[in-house]
């Protein structure tokens, strides 16, 4: 299947969303053109592994629905190379370097910014993307990526921006993606991470988007989903032996 046009998208604001992804799937199912949906209010979000849900005073919510033409094997690497465009987007537009806590969140200054989740469904990805834009007082491990109120227009502009760096990247071959780019925004490499299985530290990113782990014994390679930084690990004392 050939992918979508490189450049062709619509854009659909909504004033909220219960889920830009699930907006962006119909949206996308009813016109089979890539579709971004942008929203600034986001009432249940979605946190990972059941989290609760907390939103920023200003934030973007978005999600981009599209068929790219890479094989299907190779779409692991598209969350890393969201964040590079949404990281890339941010840089240009707010003037600010953001790092990247492999394989889905966005750091600034200590805290989580933002992240991205992207959800494959036969030949159609679908990439979100959240960040919080503006946040006086943040939750605990939160933090905002301004100092003042961007307004609501700044939301569907960096949006727009992070869609077209992102189709940019999409448009050359899978194994022309820039590692060393990763490796650079890395947060994660260097730091003691957790996984299914043991603890190690995080050293590379592989060519095909892992993430390699030295456990001290040996070097295994841990897919995304599968790894939490042990120093946030809030997991019961139980819970990593039981998932061994």
């Amino acid at each position: 299947h050939g992918g979508d046009m490189a450049t062709d998208y619509v854009t659909v604001v909504v004033e909220s969303a219960s889920s830009t992804q699930d907006v962006a799937a119909a949206e996308y199912e009813a016109s089979s053109r890539p579709v971004l949906v942008v929203t600034g209010a986001q009432p249940h979000g979605r946190g990972r592994h059941g989290r609760p849900w907390w939103q920023a005073d200003r934030a973007l919510f978005s999600s981009f629905a599209f068929r790219p033409s890479w094989p299907t094997a190779d779409r692991a690497l598209i969350t890393l190379l969201s964040g590079l465009a949404v990281r890339q987007a941010i840089r240009v537009r707010a003037g600010v370097t953001v790092g990247l806590r492999w394989p889905n969140d966005l750091v600034f200054n200590g805290g989580k910014v933002g992240g991205i989740l992207a959800e494959a469904s036969g030949d159609r990805v679908i990439v979100g993307c959240g960040v919080n834009l503006w946040w006086p007082e943040p939750q605990e491990g939160a933090v905002g990526l301004l100092e003042r109120d961007p307004g609501p227009g700044y939301a569907e502009a960096l949006a727009r921006a992070w869609v077209d760096e992102l189709l940019t990247r999409v448009a050359s071959a899978p194994g022309d993606w820039d590692r060393d780019e990763y490796r650079d925004a890395c947060v994660t490499i260097g730091a003691e991470v957790g996984f299914h299985g043991g603890t190690g530290t995080a050293i590379d990113i592989t060519s095909t988007g892992s993430l390699l782990v030295d456990t001290g014994h040996e070097l295994v390679t841990v897919h995304a989903g599968e790894v939490w930084v042990a120093a946030e690990a809030t997991l019961p004392s139980g819970e990593r032996q039981e998932r061994r």
